[in-house]
């Protein structure tokens, strides 16, 4: 008990430490010519610090992280009414709750994606699989509002967003929770620079997107029951859920795109962003995928 106490204390320490000198001091260093120099917001430093200041918070608090476990285990159970008690909070405590699940799951969820290629690719898929979901998010969100209110489910443009993260972030849990057998995956997988290199490519890719599927189905779910609690009939409920659906997927599919390699292709060298990152799809690669491993 002793050593997994300091192991954790350890830990606490470190990501004070990383989040401290790096956000923290830029945050408060670039304050003034930020705002003024880049053409931002008034009030978007603010804000992060804001957000910086809640992050330190959790951090410190061992209550946030035992608030945030049982957040955690409420979204997984998925009952509707204590999700929309926490819908109709105020404040920010909600907000960087469900980011910094999105950011752990994700996060450790993308760096076993990247990890086939090489160490390099699973720091950076680490980094771009939680920025794929939160764009996603952030780029349908008045979509989604919009949705939300012409299906008339009661719930408000925050509302909306919240719910939607909520279902990110029960996908991202479940995805927390799949990263050991996906690195099981990548142990019995051929590996990079043997005969079966090409075979291994494609079945590590369709691996993935099956898991990440069933973690969306996952997400889904529970985001459907809670819109059949708030909404005044269940067909409004379904029409508004396929609605989102189909708005987060086309969007969400094509950032993917844009920002891949994820897993990186074997013949290609090692980088963060491809040089043509808008030439073809998502869709399409995954049926090539399919007829390499099938052929």
């Amino acid at each position: 008990m002793g050593q997994s106490q300091a192991l954790r204390d350890l830990g606490f320490k470190l990501l004070n430490w990383v989040w401290t000198t790096g956000c923290g001091a830029w945050l408060n260093s670039e304050k003034g010519s930020l705002a003024g120099g880049y053409g931002l917001p008034a009030g978007f430093i603010e804000n992060a610090q804001e957000v910086h200041a809640g992050f330190i918070h959790v951090v410190h608090d061992r209550r946030v992280l035992i608030q945030m476990r049982s957040q955690a285990v409420a979204l997984l159970a998925g009952e509707p009414e204590p999700l929309w008690g926490r819908l109709e909070e105020q404040g920010s405590r909600l907000w960087i709750q469900l980011l910094t699940m999105i950011a752990l799951g994700a996060g450790v969820y993308g760096a076993t994606i990247g990890l086939w290629r090489s160490p390099w690719q699973a720091l950076y898929a680490g980094i771009k699989f939680p920025a794929v979901v939160l764009l996603t998010c952030a780029g349908n969100a008045v979509l989604n509002g919009i949705l939300a209110q012409l299906h008339a489910t009661g719930l408000s443009f925050r509302q909306t967003t919240l719910a939607i993260l909520m279902s990110f972030s029960v996908a991202s849990l479940v995805l927390l929770a799949m990263s050991p057998l996906a690195v099981f995956l990548l142990w019995n997988t051929p590996p990079l620079g043997s005969e079966g290199t090409t075979t291994g490519h494609s079945l590590t890719l369709l691996a993935h997107v099956g898991v990440i599927a069933f973690a969306g189905w996952c997400g889904t779910w529970r985001l459907y029951r809670l819109l059949k609690y708030v909404a005044p009939t269940g067909n409004r409920a379904l029409s508004t859920l396929l609605a989102w659906l189909a708005g987060n997927l086309l969007l969400g599919s094509q950032v993917s795109w844009i920002l891949r390699p994820f897993i990186g292709n074997p013949k290609l060298p090692v980088e963060f962003l491809r040089d043509d990152p808008f030439y073809g799809g998502f869709y399409e690669q995954v049926w090539k995928s399919l007829m390499q491993l099938f052929s």
